[in-house]
């Protein structure tokens, strides 16, 4: 894992534990471990860059919003487009966040017509803000 191994495993440790505690809908936490999972034993060097994003953004959000919509757009945020449309078709809001980051053709991430100014200000910040992490 590279001179920060320990630090890189906390992380990723930390990640499990958050997920594993929060309250999501339409399996979106069973989808995330099943992610880090694939990550761990498909390419660790995208599971560390997962969840090391997925923390920063919670810290990038602000403190009176709920940091979930943050830190699952940030650990799905190195999926490829295959990734993003096994583990995320039911996760519509999350898609939409890393939709302009996935490589390749994905069939996830269009609008939806029925989306509010709020809930499309809050998408263009988080995609901003993943921008911003690249």
């Amino acid at each position: 894992m590279g001179p920060n191994s320990s630090q890189q495993s906390e992380t990723v440790a930390w990640v499990r534990e958050v997920n594993s505690r929060w309250i999501v809908h339409h399996g979106l936490k069973e989808h995330a471990t099943a992610f880090i999972a694939h990550l761990e034993d498909n390419d660790t060097s995208r599971l560390i860059a997962a969840c090391d994003r997925a923390v920063r953004m919670i810290h990038a959000c602000q403190a009176d919003e709920d940091p979930k919509p943050w830190f699952y757009s940030g650990l799905f945020s190195v999926a490829t487009a295959e990734e993003a449309e096994r583990y995320l078709a039911e996760h519509w809001f999350t898609a939409q966040c890393i939709a302009p980051y996935l490589p390749g053709p994905c069939r996830l991430g269009t609008k939806e017509a029925s989306v509010g100014p709020e809930t499309e200000a809050k998408i263009d910040r988080i995609r901003q803000t993943l921008a911003e992490l690249s």
